[in-house]
């Protein structure tokens, strides 16, 4: 059902999305941020495209590495509306204290493979790992400026940003001051904050220079330069407050270029407010806009003279929040294996695709984990460590968004970029004979048969003279592919199938840097509390209580017709199944087969209604009903693959096991038959008189990975009460889906032995693109 709501969302999202600012950006939501060896990593993926274009990846690669950078495990999703999700089993055996976890798609790596959206993932170690490979950096200090409008201008105000990290790109705080290179006079004084941000307003003096010196967490006092003003410029300024956004533009000189200027807010390409602005001998200006009809979204506010030339831009957010999701916490209960009951309510109308963690809150650490907000919005998981942008969403705080996006190295420009049209997986098979030449009419059978999603049966025409190739498969696992061409062995014998268009997953990638707050491992939480549940965990973390189901038998059962269902269970599979209607003909068992010559004969004489026609101009014979001897004929499946009639003029009745013909109008999932269909089954292997010739090419293809479903245990019966339960994730659900006849979501779990405090995020977006995440601790 899951999967089907999925291919539903393929076709409907993105159409209105209009958030991302860089090719293709990734999220990770992770059920939790520190894991124990012996732990599942769950996770749903979020894949936005640029500027809202329609979603164009379709497979989703994953990877575990060890602090080296040699890969553990990976694995291969397919992607269904920019959405996946999966999982990677952590050994037990795992000494690291850390893993990489690196994803991509085909359009994120752009034109650098080793662009990969990395997550750290932290694990609990009993004991310190003394050795682990880490690349150790020696700590430095890195300042960095940004002006609002993104230049400095002498003479007037000057709203600038500054951010400070270290060379692990983690946040640092800093107490600065700013100086007058010449006088040596301090202008003002800088204070940034843990989060690494800070702002401070500045009128420089045309012609001077400034410094900024700050002490490190050495004492060391550094000195760096600030960027030089421009003499001859305009200033710009704004600020969001309620629905309305309010700016000033300043200048100091009369120059005739700055008489008129333009004010424009743009998404990408498209100009969504402008306004003409005469200053004329004027220094300054203010006035304000709505911003209620302005889409939700990261867009620019530029200023230009009327040539068109660029003086100031600066990214805004519109963030939207009229129907912010609401968690109603209806039955709360800490203790032991206590059920829990919450109910989502989501006010939206439009098609939501959430995701939900619930986990004990000692397994997240204080500083927060990447939002949504920022991996999508600003993509700067691998430029900064510190995502707050998402808490400044939660809070509504605007002073706040806009020092962000002013620090964030948003990347705002509107070029198209080239992206790959990704189309699942596909199957290349192609002749070891060069000089077969295929004719466009030549038919290729091909039969894709996984234990997922049951058997696809494609008939192919040429892609070139010497290939079929076919796109946009989904399966599962590993599959079996069968294929041939029709009525000619030779050729079928000489056929080679490949697989297409995957991206191979590294073998080895940098080792990790090693990050102060991953040495120090888990000591923003308790110790003695991981120590119990490494000792008190069951060697299975989700153990789930099942009811074997109840199968009633009927007393009596004919032998012919327990023969025939026992022959149908063995040779049919899922629409092709069954014993609803029409003939059934065992010939497995017949001793009368072995001495026919002639199917057409064998059939026609058994099965009521059929007769043979010649087929006219072709000579080729065909089955058709007796009421329409001379209209279409019965569809024909040989091995549940549609097929020809000419291929029944070489079967031998010897190597037929079954033969089904259901009469009137057969409905499947790519035909309609008004005059009935005819299923004949060739002899497996494993049965008497079975030809060893082989009937259809076999080779086996991987697909993609299943992705497992989590479970929680069902504490209600007495019995299960006993179990011992140190889960440390208590409730996992990649996919919630809500739309406008489904607002409200239902929520019941239980907790471990141990757990107080829990910690529920919610996740995921809106068919419009807006971004929904949401945080609550439960306690």
């Amino acid at each position: 059902m899951i999967r089907k709501i999925l291919i539903l969302f393929a076709f409907i999202f993105f159409s209105k999305s209009d958030f991302a600012q860089n090719a293709e950006t990734i999220h990770l939501h992770l059920d939790k941020e520190i894991y124990l060896p012996g732990e599942t990593i769950w996770f749903k993926a979020y894949v936005f495209p640029k500027n809202g274009a329609a979603t164009t990846s379709t497979n989703f690669y994953a990877g575990i590495y060890n602090p080296e950078g040699k890969l553990l495990s990976k694995k291969h999703y397919p992607l269904f509306g920019g959405t996946c999700n999966g999982e990677f089993e952590i050994p037990d055996s795992l000494s690291y204290s850390a893993l990489q976890l690196i994803v991509f798609t085909k359009n994120s790596l752009g034109n650098d493979s080793s662009n990969f959206y990395t997550r750290i993932i932290k694990l609990y170690q009993k004991k310190e790992v003394e050795k682990e490979g880490f690349l150790v950096l020696e700590e430095s200090t890195l300042l960095e400026f940004f002006s609002e409008g993104g230049t400095m201008v002498s003479g007037i105000p000057n709203y600038v940003g500054i951010k400070a990290s270290n060379n692990n790109h983690s946040p640092i705080s800093v107490n600065a001051a700013i100086i007058e290179n010449i006088s040596n006079k301090i202008i003002d004084s800088v204070n940034i904050l843990a989060d690494g941000l800070g702002k401070f307003q500045f009128t420089p003096e045309n012609g001077k220079k400034y410094h900024i010196i700050w002490p490190d967490h050495s004492g060391k006092m550094n000195q760096q330069e600030l960027p030089t003003a421009i003499e001859n410029g305009v200033g710009l300024h704004s600020e969001i407050k309620t629905d309305k956004l309010y700016y000033s533009i300043q200048k100091k000189t009369n120059l005739r270029r700055f008489e008129k200027l333009n004010l424009f807010v743009k998404m990408g390409t498209e100009i969504l407010y402008k306004e003409s602005i005469l200053l004329k001998n004027n220094q300054q200006f203010v006035n304000s806009f709505s911003i209620d009809s302005l889409p939700s979204g990261i867009l620019q506010l530029i200023l230009t003279d009327d040539d068109q030339n660029i003086l100031q831009a600066k990214s805004i957010a519109i963030l939207h929040r009229n129907n912010a999701p609401q968690i109603n916490i209806i039955e709360k209960n800490m203790s032991a294996k206590g059920k829990n009951i919450i109910d989502l309510w989501i006010p939206d109308t439009l098609l939501n695709n959430l995701s939900l963690s619930i986990a004990d809150l000692d397994f997240y650490q204080t500083n927060g984990s990447p939002s949504i907000y920022d991996e999508l919005l600003l993509a700067n998981n691998r430029q900064f460590l510190n995502y707050n942008f998402g808490d400044a969403v939660q809070m509504n705080d605007e002073k706040k968004k806009d020092l962000i996006l002013q620090t964030s190295n948003l990347n705002t420009s509107s070029e198209n970029i080239n992206t790959i049209n990704d189309n699942y997986l596909s199957l290349l098979i192609h002749s070891q004979n060069n000089k077969n030449d295929f004719l466009s009419n030549t038919m290729l059978t091909m039969i894709v048969d996984d234990k997922g999603t049951g058997k696809q049966f494609l008939t192919l025409t040429p892609s070139s003279h010497s290939d079929f190739s076919k796109s946009g498969l989904i399966f599962y696992d590993s599959a079996k592919v069968y294929f041939k061409i029709a009525n000619n062995k030779e050729t079928s014998e000489k056929l080679l199938l490949t697989k297409e268009g995957d991206v191979k997953m590294p073998e080895q990638i940098k080792a990790m840097i090693w990050l102060k707050e991953i040495r120090q491992g888990s000591a923003f939480i308790s110790a003695e509390i991981l120590e119990t549940y490494v000792t008190k965990k069951p060697e299975k973390f989700n153990e789930v209580q099942t009811i074997q189901a109840v199968v009633l038998k009927s007393r009596y059962i004919n032998p012919i017709t327990k023969r025939i269902a026992e022959i149908d269970k063995k040779y049919t599979s899922g629409m092709f199944s069954g014993l609803a209607r029409g003939y059934q003909l065992n010939v497995l068992d017949d001793p009368d087969a072995a001495n026919q010559l002639d199917i057409f004969n064998y059939i026609k004489y058994r099965i009521p209604g059929l007769t043979v026609s010649s087929g006219g101009k072709t000579m080729i014979r065909e089955f058709k009903t007796n009421r329409d001897f001379d209209g279409a004929s019965v569809l024909l499946f040989i091995n549940e693959t549609e097929s020809s009639y000419d291929m029944l003029e070489s079967l031998p009745v010897s190597q037929v096991a079954y033969v089904k013909y259901i009469s009137g109008i057969v409905i499947g999932s790519s035909f309609v038959s008004q005059n009935g269909a005819l299923y004949i089954y060739t002899k497996r292997g494993d049965e008497p008189g079975a030809s060893n010739t082989t009937a259809m090419n076999t080779t086996m293809v991987k697909g993609y990975d299943i992705s497992k479903e989590f479970s929680t245990p069902d504490y209600s019966e007495k019995t299960t009460l006993v179990n011992p339960d140190y889960r440390s994730t208590l409730y996992w659900n990649p996919y919630i889906i809500t739309d406008k006849d489904n607002h409200k979501i239902r929520i019941e779990y239980y907790n471990n032995d141990i757990a107080t405090k829990h910690l529920l995020i919610l996740k995921g977006f809106a068919e419009d693109g807006s971004l929904i995440e949401i945080k609550k601790i439960i306690e």
